[in-house]
């Protein structure tokens, strides 16, 4: 078995990993899966859901025209053959407010 604290000292170094790998991503360019431009990570977005890099701008494109015609179970990861769902954070992360809160009633609207 682990001696006493090793799953806390664990935590921590991941918690280290993780922030490591988010200043290498913010401070990287990434290649946009839906318009291949080369970003900095800054313009980026790497999906919770499946890992995969898009600029916002793009994400931000799709996210608002599925919102608008109410189809929020159509805001997917865009890369072929993956169609993960956006995690709700990611989708905050990307629209406006008012989009944001339409994306939520209709969210909750499709569960009911």
């Amino acid at each position: 078995g682990r001696g006493c604290g090793a799953l806390e000292v664990l935590d921590s170094l991941k918690q280290l990993d993780g922030d490591a790998r988010e200043r290498s991503f913010a401070s990287g360019l990434h290649c946009c899966g839906v318009c291949f431009d080369q970003v900095p990570g800054s313009k980026a977005l790497r999906l919770a859901a499946c890992g995969h890099v898009f600029c916002k701008q793009c994400l931000r494109g799709l996210c608002s025209v599925q919102i608008k015609e109410g189809s929020v179970h159509l805001v997917k990861c865009p890369e072929f053959g993956c169609g993960e769902g956006l995690v709700q954070a990611d989708v905050r992360n990307l629209v406006d407010s008012k989009e944001f809160e339409r994306y939520e009633k209709v969210s909750v609207g499709r569960v009911l």
